[in-house]
């Protein structure tokens, strides 16, 4: 399971939006990360970082790194505070060896300690720092994550994975006037970065800037129609600016551009839904939990759905659905018991109409 970075909501591993607020994963899987998504094979990181270590050590500055994000070379000259003193090569083989080791196996604690000895022997390797902001994040420091993954990001203001993971973790702990800083330098650097443009917008939402995210967005849909993220953000924009009619138009046109997005269709219903119009809510609920029959928050929506059209066995249907779904949900025990007591009135009423059906005769 992975945590919505943005309302906390858990999801599977193998959702790409929140199931509750629509937001996109990838930031939420970025900092949890899970060793075999994060790391490659540790001998080839150590490797990787120790050859960058020598090549920073013995040339100099060099030009950037690549977007892709290999360490091909230094994009800043080390702090002034660096320490003054000889490098020690062997002690951070020692400490990059043993604490990406560590940090694979999850013991989070000894991997910060190690990797704090190799950025102390190696302050301009923005890799050190990005592993020591992650053992961090893992471990509940925020504030000192976030120092380690800026120390990286200034190393390395190109690298796109240092950005990413710098705005995820600034946002996480609502710092979103200093995320949109770090967007803007990147998006200087990547003008064309939709991706950038959607975080950006969906941080100045964040903000309370709904105006100017709704406009960026717009701007990214005429540009880009297919671009299903800033879609969605439009919609999330209109709706938290109070505009439920565009919103509602907003992801019907991700549903209809993208017709085999579930998320898509989830957040036209439950904006339909919330407005009232029920049954224009029906279809793309019921077109959302036929695209992922897996997800417990579709099924409840659209029980939610049949249940204000007074449609009582379909709605049940559902509810029960999303109980075996999603059993750890919050409401998970209130809908239990809402769903017993309402399987019993039916079974009641039921009974009663066989019971008159039979006197009549």
């Amino acid at each position: 399971m992975i945590r919505c970075a943005y309302c906390g909501a858990k999801n599977k591993d193998a959702f790409e939006y929140c199931v509750r607020c629509s937001e996109p994963l990838d930031h939420a899987v970025a900092i949890q990360p899970s060793p075999f998504r994060v790391l490659l094979p540790l001998a080839v990181v150590a490797l990787a970082v120790l050859a960058a270590v020598a090549f920073w050590r013995r040339t100099g500055p060099a030009e950037e790194p690549s977007p892709s994000g290999s360490p091909a070379g230094r994009a800043a000259e080390p702090a002034a505070s660096a320490p003054a003193r000889p490098f020690d090569a062997a002690l951070a083989m020692v400490s990059s060896q043993e604490g990406l080791e560590a940090f694979r196996e999850g013991d989070y604690e000894t991997a910060a300690n190690l990797l704090e000895q190799f950025v102390q022997e190696a302050p301009d390797n923005p890799w050190g720092h990005m592993y020591l902001s992650l053992s961090y994040e893992q471990l509940g420091d925020q504030e000192a994550a976030i120092r380690a993954m800026q120390s990286a990001f200034d190393i390395a203001p190109r690298n796109r994975a240092f950005e990413r993971y710098l705005v995820s973790m600034l946002r996480k702990s609502g710092q979103n006037a200093e995320a949109e800083e770090v967007l803007r330098q990147h998006l200087e650097v990547y003008p064309d970065d939709d991706a950038a443009k959607v975080e950006l917008a969906r941080t100045m939402r964040a903000e309370g800037r709904t105006e100017e995210a709704i406009a960026a967005m717009e701007a990214v849909v005429a540009q880009s129609p297919d671009n299903l993220d800033a879609r969605l953000e439009l919609g999330e924009s209109l709706k938290t600016g109070g505009r439920s009619d565009e919103a509602a138009a907003a992801f019907r046109g991700a549903a209809e551009a993208h017709p085999d997005s579930a998320v898509a269709h989830h957040a036209w219903g439950v904006t339909e839904l919330a407005s009232g119009n029920f049954q224009a809510s029906l279809k793309p609920l019921q077109d959302a939990a036929r695209l992922d029959e897996e997800n417990g928050s579709y099924r409840f929506a659209l029980a939610q759905a049949y249940e204000s059209l007074d449609k009582i066995p379909e709605s049940l249907g559902e509810y029960e659905a999303f109980l075996r779904l999603s059993p750890d949900d919050p409401l998970a025990p209130k809908i239990g018991q809402l769903v017993k007591r309402a399987k019993a009135a039916l079974a009641e009423r039921q009974a009663q109409g066989r019971s008159g059906g039979n006197s009549g005769n």
